[in-house]
């Protein structure tokens, strides 16, 4: 296959040939090694999207369901209009997709994020060959790196709601229009055509990643810069030049400052502040659970990020610019960021959902290193595979923490669910949907009547159908902890919680069925925490085992019997009564029924 012209220049960067064998074979271990750990972290970015992603809206995917539902505007007006200081005319066109075609259950905007990450993959990959002439050992470690760098679970955020593939866009387009630029010639002469398709496809790329999310504007000065280390020709220059004023003149036509009280601008009146914010921002992906660390690192970030600007401004090496450019980008996008977010405190860029941008500037200086240190000899190659292994090593324990935070919003946003399912208007618990409880409550009848998000599950079609429990099930133990009535006329009805466990095998149960004349008239979700429940039953897995959920409104005196469903899913015939602990180890009570009473507590 011909090389490109933006490579023809540059000879392919061999693998290390000093050392004796034992070390190239060491290298080669430690690479396979490093894939293998980028594999499993795709997978837990994985498991983490397809277990711990709500059923419900929450936040700004109810501004989706506002528009579908009370459509004051155009289609296109509404991809138009701006969300805050934003612009997100392709990822609100997926969102749109997604309640049109989809059910509006998120996953198709969830997997778009994921094809979005994939494609950044493989055209980075791409890059490592083409432009780095990056083979064999040298290719698979930063192939490693890279696998670690997009599928990091420290992005959690970005990975279980599809509103954030904004972020994962901007990477993806901001990549896509440097290496279009660079695969141009690089000579200040007349552009070969080929040169102008490249420069078509870079102002295109650019324009997308503008209108994916704000910062992607910053697109724009990044690619003039390039163009003129590049050697770009002067029509090329122009044409990227076009395309910035003609983008960005679109992007502040009739633009608004989200909130006219608190102007972004007054921010730079305290530089100092900025430089604080951008130092967490860029040293949040290794902050390794540890606030402080994010200062620590974030120093080490911008001091490692200069010696590569200086580096690309003297070597010019198109791989070189590729990874001087991302570091650039996310400096410049942290201290845009922090003009808008400051009023929330510097901790605000601690936020997970910017390490999806903060990780491109630590998987630029990790393959910089790699590429440096292959030219040092094999042997400090291993040095710096082992160096990069120990640290994945060292971050990985906090997919515990990313795990256990994602699994807690899951399950308080699982639960209000329920109270828009049966028709429960409990205030408290849909603000944990959206800051103002009347908008999930308002939107949840066009969900219903369309049979939309979670009124598209089985929850949704099993309420006030025949129960299929059969008593003969073995069954579990639990309790009921409260019963309280939420008498607002909007949606009246019970709001319960208690808990749940099965002795039989150890664990608690998926889902909570109420059942009341034969029908199911309510759920709860379980996972709350009920460390007292550890001791009394002297089992660790029922430190869990707390429930809470809510009951439709239902003629008083009602006797409401509850069941468990072992397995996620239908519970079809697999749901097992619950009844109270006997004081006798390894025996049941009776079966765990209340009766439905407006006085209740």
């Amino acid at each position: 296959m011909m090389r490109s012209p933006a490579t023809t220049a540059y000879s392919s960067l061999p693998m290390p040939s000093r050392g004796d064998g034992r070390v190239l074979v060491l290298a080669a271990v430690l690479s396979y090694m490093g894939v293998l750990s980028g594999l499993a972290t795709m997978a837990a970015a994985i498991y983490l999207a397809a277990t711990l992603r709500p059923r419900v809206p929450v936040s700004d995917m109810w501004s989706v369901v506002g528009f579908s539902a009370r459509p004051t505007q155009s289609a296109i007006h509404w991809l138009w209009a701006q969300h805050n200081e934003h612009r997100l005319v392709l990822p609100k066109f997926v969102l749109l997709l997604d309640y049109r075609f989809f059910r509006g259950r998120d996953v198709f905007a969830v997997v778009t994020g994921f094809a979005a990450q994939l494609a950044l993959l493989a055209a980075l990959l791409w890059a490592l060959r083409a432009l780095a002439g990056m083979r064999g050992t040298l290719w698979r470690s930063a192939a490693a790196l890279t696998l670690f760098a997009l599928f990091s679970t420290a992005q959690w955020e970005n990975f279980l709601s599809g509103f954030q593939i904004s972020f994962f866009f901007v990477g993806l387009f901001l990549t896509v229009a440097i290496l279009a630029l660079l695969h141009s010639r690089g000579e200040a002469s007349a552009a070969a055509e080929a040169d102008w398709k490249y420069a078509a496809i870079a102002v295109l790329a650019g324009a997308a990643a503008t209108y994916s999310m704000a910062h992607g504007i910053l697109v724009w000065p990044i690619l003039i810069l390039l163009a003129i280390l590049h050697r770009c020709g002067k029509r090329i220059i122009a044409v990227v030049v076009a395309g910035s004023v003609a983008t960005a003149g679109s992007y502040f036509y009739h633009y608004a400052s989200p909130v006219p009280q608190i102007s972004p601008f007054q921010w730079l009146r305290h530089p100092l502040l900025i430089v604080i914010y951008v130092i967490k921002y860029v040293g949040a992906p290794l902050d390794f659970g540890r606030p402080s660390l994010a200062v620590v690192f974030g120093l080490v970030g911008l001091a490692a990020a200069a010696w590569v600007f200086r580096l690309a401004v003297r070597d010019r090496h198109p791989v070189v610019l590729l990874f001087a450019a991302l570091p650039l980008f996310v400096m410049l996008s942290a201290a845009i960021t922090a003009i808008g977010r400051l009023y929330l405190g510097s901790d605000q860029a601690l936020s997970s959902r910017y390490e999806t941008v903060a990780l491109l500037l630590w998987l630029s200086l990790g393959i910089l290193l790699l590429r440096s240190a292959s030219r040092r000899g094999a042997t400090m190659l291993v040095v710096v595979q082992i160096g990069l292994l120990l640290a994945l090593g060292i971050g990985a324990p906090r997919l515990r923490l990313h795990l256990a935070i994602a699994r807690s919003l899951k399950l308080h946003a699982d639960t209000a669910s329920l109270a828009l399912l049966t028709g429960v208007f409990d205030q408290s618990a849909l603000s944990s949907l959206f800051p103002d409880p009347v908008v999930p409550w308002r939107d949840s009848s066009f969900l219903k009547r369309n049979h939309l998000s979670l009124f598209s599950t089985w929850l949704a079609q099993d309420l006030n159908q025949p129960a299929a429990c059969p008593l003969q099930s073995p069954p579990y133990w639990g309790g009921v902890t409260s019963v309280q009535p939420v008498t607002n006329p909007a949606g009246p009805g019970l709001r319960v919680s208690g808990w749940v466990w099965d002795p039989s095998r150890d664990r608690v149960a998926s889902q909570l069925l109420f059942v009341a004349g034969g029908k199911i008239i309510g759920y709860a979700e379980v996972g709350f925490p009920r460390l007292d429940l550890s001791e009394r039953l002297g089992r660790r897995s029922a430190s869990y085992a707390g429930w809470a959920g809510y009951i439709e409104a239902v003629s008083q005196k009602t006797t409401v019997s509850a069941y468990a469903a072992p397995d996620p899913g239908p519970p079809a015939e697999s749901c097992a009564l619950i009844t109270a602990p006997a004081n006798h180890p390894g025996e049941a009570g009776e079966p765990l029924r209340f009766s439905i009473d407006p006085a209740a507590k």
